[in-house]
């Protein structure tokens, strides 16, 4: 009889379990700045059926804006996050792989972004925004061997309606 074996965690198309997704805005802007934050978080509600429970995650970031012209925003933030390791284990994931070992999950990042969003001002671009962010790792303590993120680049494309 052959053994039952599933891919690591990461691999899994979800949690498997219900959770809690808090959050809480504030913004306020004065002439042509704005600052604002946002901090949030995913709060496992249980176990799956498998046995094991993702790590809680808990989010916060501090961004500004400033708006040389209405076409461009220039846009700074920081953001971080924090989120356990996954508690408990399927007896089914195992392997000679570190993402088989729930204890390698999680961890700790500061991340800095940078970018400008280009918003059309006439005809048929009026509705359109293309932003442009770049980020960069500041701090990151993560839980056993995993890959640490190294600078990214973030490009955005928005429409928006009037209904």
């Amino acid at each position: 009889m052959r053994r039952e074996v599933r891919p690591p965690y990461a691999m899994q198309l979800g949690t498997g379990s219900w959770a809690l997704q808090p959050g809480l805005v504030a913004q306020a802007k004065r002439s042509r700045n704005t600052v604002g934050g946002q901090v949030g978080g995913v709060f496992r509600l249980g176990e799956n059926g498998e046995g094991y429970r993702h790590g809680h995650r808990q989010e916060a970031t501090v961004r500004f804006m400033h708006e040389p012209t209405p076409a461009i925003a220039l846009t700074a933030r920081l953001a971080g996050a924090r989120e356990g390791a996954i508690s408990g284990r399927d007896p089914n994931i195992a392997g000679p792989v570190p993402t088989a070992d729930p204890e390698n999950y999680g961890g700790r990042r500061l991340e800095a972004f940078v970018g400008i969003n280009l918003a059309g001002q006439s005809s048929f671009l009026r509705e359109h925004r293309l932003a442009l962010e770049a980020a960069f790792p500041i701090y990151q303590d993560l839980n056993g061997p995993q890959m640490p993120r190294t600078w990214r680049l973030i490009l955005g494309w928005q429409r928006a309606w009037k209904l």
